[in-house]
């Protein structure tokens, strides 16, 4: 079932469809464990192109420098063996391949660009430990615009926090500053791509 809002409608997928027709970015969201997820995520991607969009996956998982290793994916230069040894999956990425596999294979057999969208784990994992305070100021150049100020985003980010106090970061200041990386990360770069030619 899909629910459309605000309007709080239920409505059937060939409106989605019909919803999106004009839209040149659309983010469908996953629940990184749930295969249901993921064949929604391929199922939009197979109806856009066969409504003759141009159609670019960009995907949190791989970062901006393993574009190349992606290109050679997408060009079908590459077994789904080689593709994973080179990209290495399990720290790459550590959720089981199947669950992404249809979208990959899709992307392949298709020619399409996927994107990685993200910037290196290193960069994220450091903030996460230090905070942004303690990079040098060269690094901190590299950095994307962040705006940390932002108090309903801040609340929301401390939520999650809450249910992940197990992980890398010192503090919470650490985990908002690397998560706002990670967002406004891959942001830049999908604006960027629009950018380009």
């Amino acid at each position: 079932q899909i629910l459309k809002l605000p309007e709080g409608v239920w409505i059937s997928f060939p409106q989605l469809m019909e919803s999106l027709q004009d839209a040149r970015v659309i983010y469908v969201g996953e629940t990184h464990d749930q295969m249901a997820h993921h064949r929604i995520q391929l199922k939009i991607l197979q109806a856009l192109m066969e409504k003759g969009k141009e159609v670019v996956v960009a995907m949190e998982m791989f970062q901006r420098s393993q574009q190349p290793a992606l290109d050679r994916w997408s060009s079908g230069q590459w077994t789904e063996e080689e593709f994973l040894k080179e990209i290495d999956w399990e720290s790459t990425w550590s959720m089981d391949y199947s669950l992404y596999r249809g979208i990959l294979d899709e992307a392949r057999n298709k020619g399409l660009i996927v994107l990685g969208l993200n910037l290196p784990k290193e960069w994220v994992k450091k903030i996460a430990q230090n905070g942004i305070e303690r990079l040098s100021p060269e690094d901190r150049g590299k950095l994307p615009e962040m705006d940390l100020t932002d108090q309903h985003h801040r609340a929301y980010i401390q939520s999650i926090y809450d249910q992940h106090r197990e992980g890398l970061a010192k503090t919470f200041d650490y985990f908002y500053q690397a998560q706002c990386l990670w967002d406004e990360g891959m942001a830049e770069t999908l604006s960027q791509f629009l950018q380009s030619p």
